[in-house]
């Protein structure tokens, strides 16, 4: 009788009797597994071998750059300073008008070269040649009235001449008529003229004696004019030196009526055209060197320390990219940029923020360099802060 499955299941002999019948079992030889054949063999793993070589070789670059930068920072990176805050300038010059007028002319077209002397501007001058020619009549005039006191002067020289003979001739009546008086007051002791003579007599040489006085009068008179005259004639030659300074101040007016390049340089920036009324001071235009480039470089305050005139800067233009100059300290601003600002910062009020300041430098370009340099331009600028004047480019 045949079990089914379930009874099957439930009828598991126990372990002891499974030890009591595991002698009986015959247990057959392990066969061993037979040598693998050399066409089919494993090959060994290289990865985590090549891995460590690469690292390796990393770890050594790496080692050998810092070496390398290490020296060259201990041997020229720690004399060296650089900025970025550093700029190209020019010692530009903003023309501007002297007298005001009408813009008559701009013959110099901007951003065009010019000479020194050249004309770049010319205003109306016409109200300025009446004014010379107003100012050359009144000096004219002034002259005839100096050449009219040089004749009243010998006039004047011929009244005292005058006068001096009329002194001559009232000094001769007194002397006569002093010895008439004499003659008579000695007849008349005698009896032989009578009283009446003698004062008559007398009457005469009193007024003998008031001619002279008069004509002595008169010749002082006539000395003091001449002095009048000389005094009047400095008060006119004054007058006319204040003449010739009008005159000078109108021609000087007319001369600035022409606008001329004060040094050789490019016309830039243009601030009037034809036609446009100027007053005395308006800007009209900018003037810029033509070999007056100079970088300016900004540095801080923690830099300047071993800065002097002299010393040799590297420069890069970062409008030349690639290319570096070799330029020359000039001089060291005596102050830093916010003490010549506008408002210079007020550090005794209110809260307080330190912020670290900077020092302009000026720094000179090769003649090669500044014929393509433009003001305003950005460069870095380099310097070493020993004599020796090496720079790393």
């Amino acid at each position: 009788m045949k079990m089914s499955n379930s009874a099957q299941a439930l009828v598991t002999p126990s372990p002891e009797a499974s030890a009591r019948a595991a002698p009986k079992l015959a247990l057959a030889p392990v066969a061993e597994a037979p040598p693998a054949s050399p066409a089919i063999a494993v090959k060994p793993q290289r990865a985590p071998v090549m891995r460590r070589v690469i690292l390796s070789a990393i770890v050594l670059a790496a080692l050998a750059g810092a070496a390398k930068y290490g020296h060259d920072w201990y041997v020229l990176g720690r004399f060296q300073i650089s900025t970025d805050d550093a700029y190209v300038k020019s010692d530009m010059s903003q023309l501007g008008a002297k007298v005001a007028g009408y813009v008559k002319e701009i013959p110099a077209a901007e951003n065009t070269p010019v000479k020194a002397g050249d004309v770049i501007l010319t205003l109306d001058d016409g109200d300025y040649k009446l004014a010379v020619d107003a100012a050359d009549a009144r000096i004219e005039t002034q002259k005839a009235v100096i050449a009219g006191f040089a004749s009243q002067t010998q006039a004047q020289t011929a009244e005292i001449a005058a006068a001096e003979a009329k002194l001559a001739s009232a000094k001769a009546n007194e002397s006569n008529t002093v010895t008439n008086l004499d003659r008579a007051e000695a007849l008349s002791k005698t009896k032989v003229v009578s009283q009446q003579t003698v004062d008559d007599w007398t009457m005469k040489r009193d007024a003998a004696t008031a001619s002279v006085t008069e004509a002595q009068a008169g010749i002082m008179a006539a000395e003091a004019q001449i002095n009048v005259i000389a005094a009047n004639k400095i008060e006119a030659e004054k007058l006319l030196a204040e003449l010739q300074t009008t005159l000078a101040k109108a021609a000087r007016d007319l001369s600035f009526t022409e606008i001329r390049a004060p040094f050789d340089g490019i016309v830039a920036n243009r601030a009037v055209e034809p036609g446009q009324f100027v007053q005395e001071g308006t800007r009209l235009m900018a003037l810029l060197p033509s070999d007056g480039v100079y970088v300016e470089a900004n540095f801080k305050e923690t830099q300047i320390a071993d800065l002097h005139a002299g010393q040799k800067a590297l420069i890069k233009v970062d409008a030349i990219s690639g290319a570096t100059y070799e330029g020359e300290v000039i001089s060291l601003s005596p102050a830093s940029g916010a003490e010549f600002s506008l408002l210079p910062p007020e550090n005794a009020t209110g809260n307080f923020t330190k912020i670290t300041q900077r020092v302009p430098v000026k720094i000179s370009v090769p003649p090669d360099l500044a014929e393509t340099l433009r003001p305003g331009l950005s460069v870095t600028v380099t310097l070493d802060t020993r004599d020796t004047g090496t720079l790393k480019k």
